[in-house]
């Protein structure tokens, strides 16, 4: 939840209405379970196959949040916690 909201208040800062945005969230909602199911089933069998995103591109994914948070004044402090992480572990 707190990935939706962050995204409400950049959508926001740009004049999208949360209202507009809100109908593609239900989108990616609808396909989460499949894809944790998806993942669940390799996690179990032990294979971990970074194929679909990686840590490296994890992290160049949240220096662009990142930018963008920061272009609209809003707090990206726990984003730069996130992405220390993701920074260490690639």
């Amino acid at each position: 939840m707190t990935g939706y909201i962050h995204a409400l208040a950049i959508a926001r800062a740009e004049n999208i209405a949360a209202s507009d945005l809100a109908r593609y969230a239900h989108n990616f909602i609808r396909i989460m379970p499949d894809i944790m199911t998806y993942n669940a089933s390799d996690v179990d069998r032990g294979i971990y196959p970074g194929n679909s995103s990686s840590l490296r591109s994890d992290s160049a994914s949240m220096d662009h949040i990142i930018h963008a948070a920061e272009f609209h004044g809003l707090d990206s402090s726990i984003l730069h916690e996130a992405n220390v992480y993701y920074s260490k572990s690639s």
